[in-house]
């Protein structure tokens, strides 16, 4: 609906003035008029021809006020006994529909305005995250922040599924909406291609941050997006960390799919250990200068790896998943929908095919870290043993 559809007539002080203005300030923000009600100086009300009229007969004196007056679809009230330092707007227009257009505006000036606190915490993230500095530094950093933090701090990372277009400007804003719904008081902000999200709490986490996981997991699929999550501290100094930990159990958990544990959601405490090989991999191509990290895989597990390429098993698949349930056959049974015999029989073929005894804690080890190696090297690296 176009202004002049909503506008009957303007007072002589708002054609002098006001009109003459860039824009018209309300720093009390706008309130319903209801009759008998008390009218403050430096007010803007909405109200209906009849609680105006009722105003203007009382003959009180008001200062700097401001009336929309609605439903003005009859004869005007004389204004000559109104003061000449209020405002007088009448329309046309319902309580609904100027209720409407306000809404708008209010709505376009909020989005300026988180638009600003956005670009000011995207700048000191940049500052926290690129150069190191003293703690005085941080803490100075820190407090520019437009919510102040908790004890404990975790950093969230967001990105676009693949494949995905990029969201909207009016998605984007939405998605902050609910973002800012779930997380309260929290500093959200666009990053890069990423939105960030600086999660405190007052307590440690035992494992799950104190959010609800459900209703983030829906958000994130509303919007298409996944999300990495990383532990939590208490040192500013650690930030940068926190920010690059999250990004990283993103980037692992999306390819490591044998490994796959939540459909958008990647805490860091799940893909640590891929994580530390992903670390020693690149220092490994640093010195040797190939990726064929073959070599820091035991021995055993090639072997394995070869009988399942010859004979179409899934054996080490078994004992990677056998090892990491404490080497219980139940309950590996149930994570590989197999029968408890069937387990059985196979850890049998297994232990005649390796070398190495399965009972023995520092073998279990070695054993468990080469079959996370050969998982990362397959699916992360895309590489054949």
């Amino acid at each position: 609906m176009k202004s002049d559809e909503l506008i009957l007539t303007l007072s002589p002080f708002i054609k002098g003035t006001l009109l003459r203005t860039s824009n018209i300030k309300i720093e009390n923000g706008i309130s319903l008029l209801l009759p008998n009600a008390y009218i403050r100086q430096d007010g803007v009300y909405i109200c209906k021809m009849q609680t105006f009229q009722s105003i203007l007969n009382s003959k009180n004196s008001l200062q700097n006020v401001t009336f929309f007056v609605v439903d003005c679809v009859h004869e005007l009230p004389k204004l000559d006994d109104a003061q000449d330092t209020c405002s007088y707007i009448f329309l046309t227009c319902s309580l609904d529909e100027l209720s409407t257009v306000f809404s708008k505006i209010f709505e376009q000036k909020k989005r300026l305005i988180d638009h600003g606190n956005y670009e000011k915490m995207k700048i000191l993230w940049q500052q926290l995250i690129q150069t190191p500095r003293h703690k005085d530094e941080l803490r100075t950093i820190i407090n520019e922040f437009y919510y102040s933090f908790r004890r404990f701090v975790a950093c969230i990372v967001l990105i676009m599924k693949q494949d995905h277009p990029k969201l909207s400007e009016n998605d984007l804003y939405l998605l902050f909406e609910e973002l800012n719904d779930l997380f309260p008081e929290t500093n959200i902000f666009p990053f890069k291609n990423q939105i960030v999200i600086l999660y405190s709490q007052d307590n440690r986490p035992d494992s799950d941050l104190a959010f609800s996981y459900d209703k983030f997991s829906l958000i994130l699929e509303k919007y298409h997006m996944d999300a990495g999550i990383s532990n939590a501290c208490r040192y500013p100094l650690l930030y940068p960390t926190l920010y690059h930990t999250s990004l990283s159990s993103l980037y692992l958990g999306r390819k490591l799919s044998s490994y796959h544990i939540s459909d958008n959601i990647y805490n860091f405490e799940n893909y640590s250990t891929f994580y530390i090989i992903d670390l020693s991999v690149k220092e490994f191509i640093r010195i040797h200068g190939h990726s064929d990290i073959i070599y820091l895989v035991s021995p055993d597990i090639i072997q394995l790896h070869r009988y399942d390429l010859d004979h179409n098993t899934d054996l080490l698949t078994t004992l990677f998943q056998y090892l990491l349930n404490g080497c219980n056959i139940t309950v590996t049974s149930k994570i590989l929908y197999m029968h408890r015999n069937t387990v059985f029989n196979k850890l049998k073929k297994i232990k005649n095919i390796i070398s190495d005894p399965l009972d023995d804690g520092q073998i279990q080890f070695k054993l468990l870290m080469s079959c996370f190696v050969v998982t990362y090297y397959k699916e992360y690296l895309e590489q054949n043993l």
